[in-house]
């Protein structure tokens, strides 16, 4: 690599696997966080590097890496900017590095599931695999491996600022108003994802999306209709209904383990990316029924008095709490809402019109955002004010019915009351755990 000095900005772990990174291959390294602790607790990890001062020229050796969390408004990032150096991330130096394919799955909701699933398929298949991404272990950190695939989580962030950017097989899962702090407008939004494309030998699209369109490669769609072609999606065979690739049954819907039929959708582009790999259906069917699902996301954590708790903490904006309510209503007679948290936005419109038809009974709200749902929602159902998690809980159990459910689907950010959305889920299993102790 021919870049000298490189400026990391940011210094979660991200940033810090740029730092080991880096200074492996011989480079000057300074570092950049607007947190002093993280500087210092980097220097100590790290006692080669320096600290940026603002009294440093941008020289043309320069290269700026920022983690994906750095929204490109940052000082150093217009500073970089108008000096004419280049600002890119991890990824970048990954995709230059990489020998082995990439497998990379973007979409707005569903990326872990289905990152995680794709990577359990192809070592099930016999397969070595190196997962991460978005998704645990930075991608530099995965170039320590010799697997015969990379699977990734990809953010619209770490897109960006990729230039090199290409995959063998890319998939985008659905689209929905996200991250508007981060762009001009939805459209541009949709713009960046679509960069998964970019050079991409295999594009995996869901059909049931109109935002989504294959920009390059051999197109495989899927959804939840039935499939025509070679296309995936659900068919009915011998009075069930099945997962198929065309007329072709694969598994049965019953055999998913996973909460809510939303979830359907991500099991077939599971199904399309192993597929178009040669893994065998059967081999995915059986890893596919073993899998019970990610921590926090549409996770059964209890059953007390009959009623299923259920942990939909990743939940943390509109669209993904109307899908999970969606996938769960035809599931359950009777629901017990939680929600609240840091609102990410001020458009509820598509989750009142899932509400009003969803056999939610009760909502309850928390957090900084609880005024502003109580009113948007107080006219469709009851809504009462919690204090916090524990009082969410006990008075959920007040309301909750037999054969009914209790979720956790904040459609919200957890910033206001927790450091993420694992710590909030974390507590909701506890206190629902204390409950049926």
């Amino acid at each position: 690599m021919s870049i000298q000095q490189t400026l990391v900005l940011g210094l979660g772990r991200t940033g810090l696997s740029v730092v080991a990174y880096a200074l492996a291959r011989g480079q000057t390294v300074y570092i950049y966080d607007d947190d002093r602790r993280s500087i210092q607790a980097c220097c100590e990890r790290y006692p080669q590097v320096m600290v940026w001062s603002e009294s440093l020229p941008m020289t043309p050796a320069t290269v700026v890496v920022a983690s994906p969390g750095v929204a490109d408004q940052h000082p150093l990032i217009q500073r970089a900017r108008a000096a004419e150096r280049p600002v890119i991330n991890d990824m970048e130096w990954f995709v230059r590095a990489a020998a082995a394919p990439i497998i990379a799955i973007t979409g707005t909701n569903g990326k872990s599931t289905v990152t995680t699933l794709v990577g359990q398929c192809l070592q099930a298949a016999g397969w070595q695999v190196a997962v991460g991404g978005n998704i645990g272990t930075p991608v530099l950190e995965l170039l320590s491996m010799t697997p015969d695939y990379y699977v990734l989580e990809v953010s619209s962030f770490q897109l960006d600022r990729c230039p090199s950017w290409r995959a063998h097989i890319a998939c985008f899962l659905n689209i929905t108003p996200d991250h508007l702090d981060r762009y001009q407008d939805f459209e541009a939004y949709v713009k960046s994802k679509h960069r998964i494309f970019q050079h991409c030998q295999y594009a995996v699209i869901n059909r049931d999306d109109p935002a989504i369109t294959a920009t390059a490669g051999q197109v495989i769609d899927f959804g939840l209709s039935a499939p025509a072609g070679q296309s995936f999606g659900i068919c009915t065979s011998t009075d069930r209904y099945w997962l198929s690739r065309g007329p072709v049954p694969i598994m049965p819907v019953d055999e998913v383990k996973l909460l809510g039929d939303h979830q359907w959708a991500n099991i077939l582009a599971v199904l399309a990316i192993g597929d178009t790999l040669g893994i065998a259906h059967q081999s995915m069917r059986q890893t596919i029924g073993a899998f019970t699902g990610l921590a926090h996301r549409c996770q059964r954590v209890g059953h007390y008095r009959g009623v299923d708790w259920i942990n939909d903490s990743k939940a943390t904006n509109v669209a993904a709490a109307c899908a999970t309510i969606t996938g769960l209503s035809r599931q359950y007679s009777s629901i017990i809402w939680i929600a609240g948290g840091q609102a990410k936005t001020d458009d509820w419109a598509p989750l009142i019109e899932i509400v009003v038809h969803a056999p939610i009974e009760h909502l309850l709200v928390f957090g900084q955002a609880a005024e502003v749902l109580a009113n948007v929602f107080r006219p469709y159902l009851p809504v009462h004010r919690v204090e916090d998690m524990s009082q969410a809980v006990e008075q959920a159990a007040v309301f909750a019915r037999p054969a009914g459910a209790v979720l956790l689907a904040p459609a919200c950010a957890s910033f206001d009351m927790y450091c993420n959305f694992e710590k909030r889920g974390e507590q909701f299993a506890q206190v629902v755990e204390a409950l049926s102790s």
